[in-house]
């Protein structure tokens, strides 16, 4: 991703590059055919832009979601409507969940506001959840957990009785998240509950996905401990999510290698959190995405050193990560 140019990146929005094309109607009056072909391209192209969220960084992402609205709002009067709200809410959750990893998260929160609106109109209960999940990723990264807790177990209200496999998705997901907000809050016995009902979860669920697998449940369990002092168990839960993770998944590699890291300082476990610091840099430097750019930044430059101050290893590393943090 870091050699596409923006057109090409501008393309994939489009729909182009992975779908061969989208062939817009001329006429004033487009054909069963012509509009059935443009309302499930324009849908491919959405689901291409999510699994570009997940190796991309969150500009292009913006870039690819901007892209995605023009066009829907070019051919508005030809797609479908039953399908519109679909469409539009995924559209505006993209540009949301981007500009959630730019630390934008009062943006973020008004494009989610317009994904869960749009799924409303057509009473889609999982587009809303979707949309609601994010409200409350916002929240978190905020600081807020206890409202952050209570939007989650809405959105999860609102798929209980879905009983398809992207419903138990979002709800295991949520389960996951709200799980690490109770252990943030202090709340042992509540984290520890979720995530039981999460992974129960798990056996409906194939694997890997970039929305949310055992890697993911993983992640989330060492992120847990580590909130509750428990850091054995955070590094070894969070190796193992590390170690199961695609190598693509750029984000999720980050958000589990920085905790991950944490875990192993606080266990003075200086060799091993130095070998995933170097493994993580690269990758950071790539994605671009500043919240998790000033998180690692930082701890490099705050946590570390107070935990190593004497250490000549740490001393050498820790400059150059800097540097490279810095250019990104």
């Amino acid at each position: 991703m870091a050699t596409m140019k923006r057109r090409q990146v501008l393309q994939l929005g489009a729909g182009i590059l992975l779908l061969g094309g989208i062939d817009i109607p001329t006429r004033e009056h487009p054909s069963i055919e012509e509009r059935t072909q443009l309302t499930r391209t324009l849908g491919e192209g959405i689901a291409a832009g999510w699994t570009l969220f997940h190796i991309a960084s969150p500009a292009q992402v913006i870039a690819v979601s901007k892209s995605q609205l023009a066009l829907l709002q070019q051919v508005h009067a030809d797609v479908y409507p039953a399908i519109l709200p679909m469409l539009y809410s995924g559209v505006y959750r993209l540009t949301g969940a981007a500009l959630h990893f730019q630390g934008r998260y009062d943006d973020a929160h008004k494009a989610h506001q317009k994904a869960y609106i749009a799924a409303l109109d057509d009473a889609d209960l999982w587009n809303m959840a979707q949309s609601r999940s994010w409200q409350a990723y916002g929240l978190s990264a905020l600081g807020n957990h206890t409202d952050a807790l209570q939007i989650a177990d809405a959105a999860i209200r609102l798929i209980t009785p879905q009983i398809d496999t992207e419903s138990i998705r979002l709800q295991a997901r949520l389960l996951a998240f709200g799980a690490e907000n109770a252990a943030l809050l202090g709340d042992a016995r509540g984290a520890e509950s979720r995530l039981a009902a999460s992974e129960r979860l798990l056996e409906h669920l194939p694997a890997p996905h970039e929305e949310f697998d055992r890697a993911s449940w993983l992640q989330q369990a060492g992120i847990c401990a580590l909130h509750l002092k428990q850091n054995d168990t955070a590094a070894e839960r969070l190796q193992q999510a590390l170690d199961e993770l695609p190598a693509q998944w750029s984000l999720r590699y980050i958000s589990t290698a920085l905790p991950l890291i944490k875990a192993y300082t606080s266990m003075r476990e200086l060799d091993e959190a130095l070998r995933i610091v170097e493994k993580t840099v690269p990758v950071v430097r790539s994605v671009q995405a500043p919240t998790l750019t000033t998180e690692f930044q930082s701890f490099l430059e705050i946590e570390l050193p107070n935990c190593f101050t004497v250490n000549e290893r740490c001393r050498a590393i820790t400059p150059e990560a800097l540097r490279q943090l810095a250019i990104a």
